[in-house]
């Protein structure tokens, strides 16, 4: 699920948005430099807050998977998204651990969340959309957009 999941996110979220960048790079309206830190800064966001809308990332959504709670079966707050998302960092880690624990991240055991699934959607994209165009703005949405600034002043100041 991993690779399909990274495969259909890099083609509808990652792609579209290098393109865009390759653009300004090709004319002259962004340097080498500010395009570098772009791909990086949006690639980063926009893994770690891929399962923000309802817990389904359009990976997710294609595939018939959601991230939950384990303790209700809700969607999960968009911190513990991004959090659980956190673990790229650790690549190597995360690949041993899913050896012994296939159905769980190894950040489902600390963020006490799991893998279900769920009836697959016909109109992810649109499903995905309108779960993003219908999230309110509150304190979750505050934590979620800190977390993005922390990720963008690691970025500003990678040299």
């Amino acid at each position: 699920m991993l690779i399909a999941e990274l495969v259909i996110n890099t083609l509808f979220l990652y792609l579209p948005i290098f393109l865009v960048l390759i653009v300004l790079l090709y004319f002259n309206i962004v340097t080498f430099y500010a395009f570098t830190k772009c791909c990086i800064f949006f690639s980063l966001v926009t893994y770690l807050h891929k399962d923000i809308a309802g817990g389904r990332s359009l990976g997710k959504r294609f595939l018939g998977y959601a991230v939950v709670k384990e303790n209700d079966g809700n969607a999960p707050r968009m911190a513990t998204c991004f959090l659980r998302n956190s673990t790229f960092l650790i690549f190597p880690a995360e690949l041993l651990f899913g050896l012994f624990s296939p159905d769980q991240k190894m950040t489902d055991y600390f963020t006490h969340t799991k893998i279900i699934k769920v009836p697959q959607e016909k109109n992810s994209l649109t499903s995905f959309y309108r779960d993003l165009k219908n999230t309110s703005y509150n304190n979750e949405t505050r934590e979620a957009i800190g977390l993005t600034l922390l990720v963008f002043m690691l970025v500003l100041f990678i040299k």
